[in-house]
């Protein structure tokens, strides 16, 4: 018995497999403001043409899940790219977040995921 069809089944399923690594490959291409990781909060500060207030209502126009509260929006270098971090409480009250990546230049949503609870998270829905 062969074993060439398992083999040729397996590599023609792994692009399938991480769809968000994809993703996250298109997104850094589009940024408009690169940086180091090591930028100050100044340097990123001086750097981003968009306000926190911007890029969460560029989030909410754009983004295609039903968010609930926005519970962080930090200004970040995410792969060498100035973003606006939002991580939204889930609406449909299950556990985790959703998180959306805005560029701080340009103004486009750049990514959006859903993630998994955090510690904090888990541990609140233990308590209840």
């Amino acid at each position: 018995m062969s074993m060439k069809p398992v083999w040729l089944a397996m590599l023609c399923a792994l692009p399938l497999l991480s769809p968000d690594a994809a993703a996250a490959r298109q997104w850094e291409k589009n940024c408009s403001v690169k940086m180091d990781k090591g930028a100050s909060a100044e340097q990123m500060k001086a750097k981003a043409t968009l306000s926190r207030d911007d890029a969460e209502a560029i989030a909410r126009a754009n983004m295609t899940r039903r968010p609930g509260p926005l519970r962080e929006g930090v200004l970040a270098v995410e792969s060498g790219c100035l973003v606006w971090v939002l991580n939204y409480k889930r609406g449909d009250n299950k556990p985790g977040h959703l998180k959306l990546l805005i560029d701080a230049g340009a103004g486009q949503l750049l990514l959006e995921k859903s993630e998994a609870p955090t510690k904090e998270e888990i541990e609140k829905g233990r308590k209840k």
